[in-house]
């Protein structure tokens, strides 16, 4: 068996993707979705320099420590059962809890497909559905 602890961050994503998919043609799991967000947010931070802040922050997901801007960030895996890009909702979008909307789609196997990022303003003009629960990602990215 190969040492995984040999293996890049990126090497280990793309095993633990097939790992997942077999799971599910096993019947093991019902889904094909989980470290998605963490990964995202990780890469955004890294990209952007960002500072991430504790899991249980609600309203952003990063700082900017320079300039104090928040940036919340929201992913999406797309597999062969579910191509949708829309992603999670943005709640209390009307508090502007961030300045920052980064919205992150991974293909099947995490590389990245796409990536967008635009200002609290524009997600704003973009919102479809409830003012309290948002989701304007599926259109923006699609």
């Amino acid at each position: 068996m190969q040492d995984l602890a040999l293996l890049t961050d990126d090497q280990l994503l793309r095993l633990y993707a097939s790992v997942l998919r077999v799971l599910k043609n096993r019947g093991v799991t019902r889904s094909t979705n989980n470290p998605v967000a963490d990964y995202a947010e990780k890469l955004v931070a890294e990209g952007l320099n960002l500072d991430l802040v504790t899991k249980s922050n609600a309203g952003f997901d990063a700082l900017d420590s320079a300039s104090g801007a928040r940036y919340e960030v929201k992913a999406r895996r797309l597999t062969p059962e579910n191509g949708s890009t829309q992603l999670s909702a943005i709640r209390n979008l009307d508090s502007a809890p961030f300045d920052f909307l980064v919205g992150v789609i991974f293909n099947e196997d995490f590389s990245l497909a796409y990536a967008a990022m635009l200002p609290l303003r524009a997600v704003e003009e973009l919102a479809v559905g409830s003012r309290m629960i948002t989701s304007p990602i599926g259109v923006i990215l699609c």
